[in-house]
């Protein structure tokens, strides 16, 4: 799932629900990832309502003939957005944003279902902090978002809305 905030930020609200009988036909986007073996994460970050995971310089996405840098990845227990009112256990948010003048944000989701381990959580899941605004350094074991985004895998199955971002402020 892909949400894009608009200029205007907050005007057109998420999460959603989104009813797929609704939705409009299939329209290809350009949508490229471009990664760097680098873009990993130093900092685990429990936020009071999340867990963070801020990363470097590395990874980017093409949408639409615009670039996006990704920024970070945080998580919400269960989803915030639904598919045809299912709440999934957890959805992840990649946080993206155009270099301009006026930030420009590229959010993608995605949603966990129950079942096998998944490695990229297991690489962190212990080290989260138990408090809030308390920060994990994984300097000997960084998370490496190679380990769950994979370039060669296209995005075949989305939904694109334009929305606001679902965190504070």
């Amino acid at each position: 799932m892909f949400a894009m905030d608009g200029l205007e930020h907050g005007l057109i609200q998420s999460p959603v629900n989104i009813l797929t009988l609704n939705t409009a036909e299939h329209i290809d986007h350009d949508i490229k990832i471009f990664q760097n073996d680098t873009t990993i994460s130093h900092e685990l970050i429990n936020t009071g309502h999340s867990v963070k995971l801020e990363f470097d310089a590395g990874t980017s996405i093409q949408f639409n003939g615009k670039i996006f840098t990704f920024i970070q990845a945080h998580f919400h227990t269960p989803s915030e957005h639904q598919i045809d009112g299912v709440i999934y256990p957890m959805e992840i948010h990649f946080v993206c944003k155009e270099n301009n003048e006026v930030p420009n944000y590229l959010v993608a989701g995605a949603f966990f279902k129950m079942g096998q381990e998944n490695l990229f959580i297991r690489s962190f899941i212990e080290k989260i902090p138990e408090s809030a605004d308390h920060i994990s350094h994984l300097t000997d074991n960084p998370v490496y978002i190679d380990d769950l985004l994979l370039p060669e895998e296209p995005f075949n199955d989305y939904y694109h809305y334009r929305g606001s971002l679902t965190t504070p402020p």
